[in-house]
Formats: structure tokens, sequence, C-alpha cells
């Protein structure tokens, strides 16, 4: 922590000396008036100067790094007459277009109208969009994903300062859980794809998807008012510059998987595409409960025998990984309308191997030692198929009236096969246990958006429908475990009573269905041309949505204890099931163990209205207050279990920016949000993990969560692609959700949990800096510095019948949290090189109490390099290598209830496993 302050401190002290002028860009595509193609290799120089750009093979050309004014360009090549292009006007943080023609009896191109058109995929629009925002945000552009090797989403937000990853798919913000934050996907609600949380899994998303992503950290009465963490905004690409035809190839080698041993359990023959082939369905006929009193002994082997016996497990070698996408863009006018169309296909498939050593401990004493309970060795081998799809089309019908209609589609499916050993000291046996798990996941989502302005570009005015459907469904997770006395070499023998249990021989099926329909309004008034007037916003949101979720937990039985033939069960696994064994009165039949509460039908409506003013006070001084009224009613059946939940929320919102210059400014903002249980939350549904060996259930009786929040930050802009970030926020919590640990009966009980009273402070520090103001040196004036840090404390309260209370940290916070990179960029010899560093502080995994103490999450150091390298104007290579330190994953539980990790006797391992460095390679082509 001490190097940690220090490092932070030097930093800060190097912000006064960026102070540099802000620039702009001009970029466009030169053509021949006669043929319309792109002329190679003419000279685009502004007059007067020796500043300029070559157009590659497509006639293109940017000119980076123009402070703000008006240029003449000098337009030459060879066989062409010379052209000039007057008045292009270049304002800070933009890039000005410019389409251009050049014929052999045109000697000037005189009087030549230049928009300056605020893009969304560059760094500079990206800060730009930051600096002039009222809230406190950050985010990634299109760019700056170009310059990694990041493959989705998940990897991408990484970078934003104060958020983390966890399990490569779900966000904690200024140390808050994934369930802290909403999610909006082109505007609408992304769906969550999670049985057990409410969680977006960013991992479903192909970064070459995105266009845009911004976290807002601050509340505004035009931002849904349900967060702790933030409000994140994903939007894909949607607008192209120019007719293409891409192809990406790319393939990966993981250090402990590639080429080695690869086990899976029997599948289906659509397995490559990520789609079970129906031979993990439940048989069609099934009748909805197994052990209704009026089915025969008959119709119960007959319903046995129906089931697959696909209990074996392949062997085979690792491939390596794989994935291939497709992208077009076309340009193209219906009569007097302006059409855009961008098009993307994308398949991968990837194997990912690890071993995990588990652990449980018991019988805590005085001193806090404990004994073990059990000792388990994973490996697990996962291979994960994801298919891609979107299709965007834009509309410009004038300069004021513009339509846009986004349609993404992405599916995964995870085959993942589990294989347990080690020792239960609980019943003195050495266990053998099988998982073997199959689940997809698709989420469609469709928004039409259509935007006009008026009263001389003023006002305007958008409307938003959309609509979101997500599926989960998980067809035939097959479990079982076998037993053998303690140091024996005896076969183990195959666990299988009188009743089913969901950890022998056990057959489990989920399907949930998820609809949601959303229709949105917001009006935007200026009442001067300058943005330092006068300005309201006013709105609607609404959402409907649907989700239905079934389950059914069946699993293998003995038929008659007193007659059955025990031989049945010293087969090898893959012959126990067969149907000769599958009969009465001596041999196994199929039952049943599902309740009433494992299916349930919710609903949720949520309604919203704001408005906000935005009101400059004494030239430099800028505030906006809004207030935003939301109407939320959640509707949840489950068996005996009824939840209905109207809650009715108002949510004031101030924010305060004073310009100390044009490049410095700060910020300030209170807001009010809430958190509300998502479905699963407050569902009876108890679900068994394999992996913990634990329960899941939901809390009918979960509130929901209020916070107030305080933010302060400084920010100073450099140029118009650097930015120096510092600020500090607050947040006190009433009835904070989080995720709880307790003893059970038999298995821990993991479940949700109000806690009465928390709060969360924190220090965050930005900087994104070029160092070619800084030195004469070629190498270095191409390269730049990325870090964001964050220190954080927090401090929770928990009464409750169920836990624990002792002062500790909020659930899934950690103390610091630090990304850093350094990045070489050189567009003449289209080079990219980067470094990225990643570490969060030690973080509480799961809530505990004195029988099962809190389990922490410990800090894991990651170190990516990418390398990309354009050889012609086509083709471009990438490589790259993420985790090259291996870092290990490690869970440790606080044995002796002191919030530190310290003691290897008391806080012992709960988790450790390594996911091995990852080395891709792949090529763009462009046709």
């Amino acid at each position: 922590m001490k190097h940690l302050l220090q490092l932070l401190v030097f930093i800060t002290a190097l912000a006064p000396f960026g102070a540099l002028a802000q620039t702009g860009a001009i970029s466009g595509e030169i053509l021949d008036a006669a043929s319309k193609e792109g002329v190679v290799g003419a000279s685009v120089v502004i007059e007067g100067t020796t500043t300029g750009s070559p157009t590659d093979g497509f006639g293109r050309f940017t000119i980076k790094n123009l402070e703000p004014g008006t240029y003449t360009l000098l337009v030459t090549s060879i066989g062409y007459a010379p052209g000039k292009i007057t008045g292009v006007v270049v304002k800070d943080g933009t890039v000005a277009n410019i389409n251009a023609a050049l014929t052999e009896e045109v000697d000037e191109l005189e009087g030549v109208v230049v928009t300056a058109a605020r893009q969304t995929n560059t760094d500079l629009a990206l800060l730009a969009s930051m600096k002039g925002s009222m809230q406190l945000v950050s985010g990634v552009s299109a760019q700056m994903i170009t310059k990694s090797q990041d493959r989705d989403a998940a990897q991408v937000i990484r970078r934003v300062p104060g958020i983390t990853i966890t399990d490569n798919r779900f966000i904690n913000v200024r140390g808050l859980s994934s369930r802290y934050n909403t999610v909006l996907l082109n505007g609408t609600f992304a769906p969550s794809t999670e049985l057990e949380s409410r969680a977006f899994s960013f991992d479903v998303i192909p970064s070459s998807l995105l266009d845009q992503l911004m976290v807002y950290k601050s509340g505004g009465a035009e931002n849904p008012g349900e967060f702790g963490g933030a409000v994140v905004k994903l939007a894909t690409k949607n607008f192209v510059d120019e007719n293409f035809l891409s192809l990406n190839v790319s393939g990966g080698i993981r250090s402990n998987t590639t080429f080695q041993e690869f086990r899976q359990a029997q599948g289906g023959s659509l397995d490559f595409l990520g789609v079970d082939d129906g031979s993990r369905a439940l048989p069609q006929g099934l009748p909805a409960d197994l052990n209704r009193l009026n089915i025969t002994p008959a119709e119960v082997v007959g319903y046995t025998h129906q089931f697959n016996n696909n209990w074996g497990v392949n062997s085979q070698t690792a491939s390596p990984d794989f994935g291939l996408r497709l992208d077009a863009g076309r340009r193209f006018h219906l009569g007097g309308v302006k059409v855009s169309a961008l098009h993307s296909l994308g398949y991968s498939n990837s194997n990912q191997y690890n071993r995990f050593s588990r652990y449980r401990y018991e019988n805590y004493a005085a001193d806090r030692t404990s004994t073990t309970r059990f000792a388990y060795q994973d490996d697990r081998y996962a291979n994960s198929v994801r298919l891609s799809a979107l299709s965007n089309w834009a509309f410009a019908f004038s300069p004021a009236f513009k339509l846009n209609f986004r349609n993404f589609y992405t599916h995964t499916g995870l085959n993942e096969t589990t294989e347990r050993l080690g020792t239960n000291f609980f019943i003195s046996r050495e266990e053998s246990n099988q998982s073997y798990r199959y689940a997809m996941r698709s989420i469609l989502s469709s928004q039409l958006e259509g935007t006009y302005y008026f009263n001389e570009d003023r006002s305007s005015l958008s409307m938003l429908v959309g609509t979101n459907y997500s599926t989960r469904n998980e067809p035939d997770w097959k479990r079982s475990r076998s037993f053998r006395a303690i140091g024996s070499e005896d076969e183990f023998d195959i666990v299988i009573g009188a009743s089913t249990t969901p950890q022998n021989a056990a057959r489990f099926y989920m399907n949930f269905d998820e609809l949601a329909l959303s229709n949105g309004l917001d009006f935007d008034h200026r009442f001067s041309d300058s943005d330092k007037g006068v300005q309201l916003k006013a709105g609607y949101l609404l959402e409907y949505k649907e989700r239905d979720f079934a389950a059914r937990k069946l699993g293998y039985r003995i038929f008659n204890e007193e007659r059955f033939d025990r031989s049945i069960l010293e087969q090898p696994l893959e012959q126990i099931f067969a149907q000769g064994n599958l009969r009465t009165p001596d041999g196994l039949v199929m039952g049943e163990n599902t309740n009433a509460t494992d299916s349930y039908q919710a609903s949720n409506l949520y309604g919203a209205a704001y408005g906000s003013a935005t009101i400059p006070f004494a030239g430099n001084f800028k505030m906006v207050s809004g207030l935003r009224v939301e109407y939320n009613r959640q509707q949840l059946n489950s068996g005996r279990s009824q939840v209905d939940n109207p809650i009715t929320s108002l949510l004031p919102s101030l924010n305060l920016t004073y310009n100390f210059t044009d490049k410095m400014l700060l910020r300030g903002a209170y807001y009010r949000t809430v958190n509300r249980p998502e479905f699963r939350e407050l569902a009876p549904f108890s679900f068994y993990d394999f992996d913990f060996d634990a329960d899941i259930s939901g809390n009918e009786q979960l509130k929901t969560a209020s916070i107030q929040n305080l933010d302060l930050r400084w920010e100073l802009y450099p140029s118009a692609s650097e930015v120096i970030n510092v600020g500090v926020f607050y947040k006190h919590f009433t009835d904070a959700i989080e995720f709880v640990y307790i003893t059970g009966t038999s298995n821990p009980y993991f479940y949700y949990e109000n806690a009465q009273q928390a709060y969360s402070a924190g220090l965050e520090l930005e900087i994104r800096k070029s160092l070619a103001p800084h030195t004469s040196l070629p190498v270095l004036q191409n390269m730049g510095i990325l870090f964001n840090g964050s220190l954080i404390r927090s401090q929770v309260d928990v009464q409750s019948a169920y836990s624990f209370t002792y002062d500790r940290p909020l659930q899934g916070q950690s103390p610091y949290i630090i990304n850093s990179g350094l990045f070489y960029e050189d567009d003449e010899r289209g080079l990219q090189i980067s470094a990225m560093y990643n570490v969060i502080g030690k973080r509480i995994f799961l809530v505990g109490d004195s029988e099962q103490p809190t389990v922490w999450e410990m800090p894991r150091h990651l170190l990516d390099l990418t390398f990309s390298k354009r050889f012609t104007n086509r083709l471009e290579l990438k490589a790259g290598v993420s985790d090259l330190l291996n870092a290990a994953l490690s869970l440790r539980e606080d044995g002796n209830l002191d919030n530190k990790i310290d003691s290897q006797q008391l806080d012992k391992p709960i988790l450790t496993t390594r996911n091995g460095s990852y080395f891709t390679l792949g090529f763009n082509y462009r046709f």
C-alpha cells in the first residue's frame, strides 16, 4: 500500500507538465471524378506547410494533431490536375471529414463545404464526449480496442478506471459487485443471462462489434437510477465510412491446455456450433412428476429407458482455439435517403483446462484452529463455442432526421466436464465425483431509434422502441459420486440410494426464457446556439419484462433395496445405466426430487419519467439539476411463494461543473439511486452447486437498497487525446444486498441478505498521456501511457439472525485497483505494440459467519502484451499473449475473523487454480 501511494503521488505531480494545446484532425477520401475509385498515393498537404498525409489503397487519408482553425489543403497526384480544398474547419476534439474528387479538367476544388462531424469510435471523440459531459464518465473507444487483443466486452471494460472483472465476464465498479451496475445495450436494458444473480455477462459481446463503451459513475436524470457502481452503455457499430468486406481469422494456444489431453463427456453432433442436437433433451411425454402414486412400476421402467445412456467420456488432444469473423459495410442511396448498412458474422471455438484444489474446514476451536472436512482436486475441461451476428442500418432522410435500426444476436454453448478426486474426512472416504454440464445462452436484441433536429438544431427529439429476448438452457447436467476407503486400492463404488439426491447419479434440467419490451422518448432543447446557454431535457422510459423459469431434478434410485443386484454398481460408470440394469424389482429406476419452488413465473413493470435543467452561472460555472421518478413493480409466483413489490422512487440529482480554463475543470455531484432484487434473488428455488458442494437459494423477503452518493473530480485535458483525472467519492447504503455463506444441515447454504447500513469511500486517478511533447526521440514520440488506480475503504454492519456480526468491507470490495498500460503506435509503418497490467486488492467473495468464515479472493497480477503490423492496405497481422504471468486465482477463508489473510495456519485456502498464459495470432484481410 505504501508503494501504491507513492506511485499515485508521483504520477499526480507530473500532471501540470501535460498542459498543451488541444488538437483535432482532418480525415477523408480523394476519388477519381470519373470512376469514383479512390486515388492511390495522392499527396494531401496543408497549404504553406509540410504537414500532410498520402492516401492509402482506398484513397483515404488522415492528418492528425492539428490545432483548431481553418485550413486549405493542396492535393496532388500524377496524372491529375492539382486540387485545392478551402475552408476546412477543424474544431476542438473533432475530425473534419473531407470527400473530394480529382479530374483532369478542374484545376481547383473551390468552396468545398466541410462539416466537422462528431465520430463516436475514436479516442478523440471519446475524450471530447467525456469532457463535455456533465456527469462523471469514462470509456473505451473502438480505436482503443484495436490496439489490444481484447476478444470481448468483458476484457475491454477492465481498462476503465475503478472497474474489475470477476469470472472473466461480470464487472465490479468501485468495489461493488455486478448486481450494483445497470447495463444498457443500444439504449435499452441489457438482459441478465445468469441463473443465480442479477448480472449481465459481458463476454457474450465480441469486441469487434463495439463502437463505444461508456461508464457513467455519477447519476443524472436522463440515466436509469438503479445502480450503485455505474450505468454502462454499450453501443454496437452502426455507421460505415465506406464500402468494405473484411475477413478476420485468429488462433490461440493456452499453455496448460493446447496439445494436452482433453476429456469431454459424450455430446451431440452439433456441439461444434454450440447447440445441442436433442440428445440431451428431456424425453418427450415424460410426466410432470415421476413420483406420482398412480404411475406403475412398469411405467417407471419405461420412462427410465427413454433417457440416453450418455455417461461416457471421450479423451482427445486439445486443438488450438479458432476464430472466424466476416464483416461487410455498404453505403448507398435509396432515392434521396442515405443508407449505411453494417453486417457481421462471427464464430469462435476455444478450450480451457483448469486444475482446481478445493478445501473446506470445520470444528473451529476457541483459538480458531480447525479440522479439514474435505480436500479435492478437480480437473475441469471446458469447451466454449460462440456464434454472433450483427445487422445495423442507418437511414439519413435529411440532415435533420435520422433513423437507426440495430439488431444483435449472440449464442454461446459451454461443454464442461469436471472429474474430482479427493478425500472426505467427515465420512472417512476417498471420493471420485463427476460433473458433465452443457449450457446454452442466447440474446437477441433489436432497437429502432429515430432522431429529429428542429428549431435551427437547438432542439432534438429521440424515440426508441426495443426488444430483448434471452434464453438459458442447461439440458441434462449429470452428476455422480463414488466412494472407497481411505488408502484403499479398490475400485470406487458409485453411490446410489433408495431416493434421489442432487449429488448422486443425478440429472438436472433447467430452462428460462425472458422477453422484454421497451419504449423511450428524450427531448432536448437549448435556448441559444452556444453550449453555455440554458438547456432543458425531459423524457420517459418504459419496460415490461416477463420470465418463465423451470427446473427438473431427476436421478437414479434403487427400486427395492432388499432385492437389489449389487453387482450393477461394480460396473464402469458408462455401463451402470445401460437398459439391462434399468429394471424392477432388482435394478435401478429413475426418480424425482423436483419441488414446487423449482419453477417460477415472474414479471416486472418499470416506468420512469425525468426532467433536468442545465443552467450556467458566472461564466465558467454550470449546474445541472434533475429529478427522475421511477415506478417498479416486481411480481413472482413460485409454488406457495408469492411476491408483489410495487415501489415508487424519487431520485434527485445535482451535477456541478466549474471550468478553470478550456483544459481544466472541477466536477461535483450528489445523486440518489436504488438497487432492486433480481427475480432469482427473490425466488425460493434451491440449486445445488457442484463446484462448491453447496446449496444456493433466493430470499423472498429481500428489500430494495437505497444509496446516497457524493462525487468530486478534478479533470485536466492537456490535448484532445489526453486526460488526467483525480476524484473522490462517498456512498451510504441502506439495506445493501450481499451474497452470504452460512452452515446448512448437510451442505453450506448460499443466499442473499440485506445489510442494514454500509458505506464506501474512495480515491480515483486516471491518466492518458502521450510522450511526444516531452521528447525528441522518434521512438518515444510514438508512445503513450495509460494509468488508472483506485483506493477504496468500506464498512458494513450486518445484523440478522443468520450472520455473524463484525466490522468488515462490502462483499466484492477491493481496497485498491490498478490498471496501467504502455502503447507504441507508428502509423507510417503500420505498427502497434502495447502492454497492459492489472491487479486488484483482496476482496470478499462470500460473506460468512463464525462457523463458515468469510471467504476472500486474493490479489492476482495480470500482464498482457499485444502486437499488430499492417503489411499492406489490405492485410494486417495481430499477435498477443494474455496472462503472461500465469497468476494464480486463490480463495482463502478468514479463519480468525480479523479481516486479514496473513496466517497460513488459520487463514486457509479454499480454492486455487491457474488459467494458463494465452497466446494468440490472427490476421485481417480487407477485400
